[in-house]
């Protein structure tokens, strides 16, 4: 009997991407995501080619290429929008908020953020939710409101209620710094 190598699901695909990313091979993940953005625009697997292209949103940042970046985060939002992948928008909309805080003002990132929250709500993600109201508490910061940034990390506290979500530890830690660094200010 022949053995045969299986082929990988998306899923793992996409989370070895992400691993690369994370340790600083994302010229490596761009080439492993860009073979599954082919595969599933062949399959018409609307929901794997948005997350694939998250991460290659990621990657390209990683690699310097804002414009690359912007250009696929466009892509997300653009076919997410159209086939209510609310969360995968949402992961967009943050995404390039992170690549237009080198382009543009800050307003323009944090209108950016507020779409985000909207998808992650759509989507009834409130982990998600948490970081970007974590996030978009940098906006009364820069405007010396401390009370101001300290009642959107409050409010991303309210957010952190599911504690089985894979990504609330984290959250948490990041909030909790948030709010040890304004209450120290």
């Amino acid at each position: 009997m022949a053995v045969r190598a299986q082929v990988p699901s998306a899923s793992t695909t996409i989370d070895s991407a992400d691993h690369m990313i994370a340790t600083g091979r994302a010229r490596e993940a761009a080439v492993l995501l860009d073979a599954l953005v082919l595969q599933a625009s062949n399959a018409h697997d609307t929901l794997t080619l948005v997350r694939a292209l998250n991460k290659l949103t990621r990657a390209w940042y990683n690699l310097g290429d804002l414009n690359g970046a912007l250009a696929q985060s466009e892509r997300v939002i653009e076919l997410g929008s159209r086939t209510k992948c609310w969360r995968e928008v949402g992961t967009a909309l943050v995404e390039k908020a992170i690549v237009v805080d080198q382009l543009s003002p800050p307003d323009t990132m944090k209108a950016l953020y507020e779409r985000a929250l909207q998808c992650y709500l759509l989507a009834g993600d409130t982990v998600a939710c948490a970081i970007v109201y974590d996030n978009l508490g940098y906006y009364p910061l820069i405007h010396h409101d401390i009370a101001g940034a300290i009642g959107y990390s409050e409010k991303a506290l309210t957010c952190l209620r599911d504690t089985t979500h894979k990504n609330y530890h984290r959250s948490a830690a990041v909030i909790e710094s948030s709010l040890c660094n304004y209450r120290t200010w």
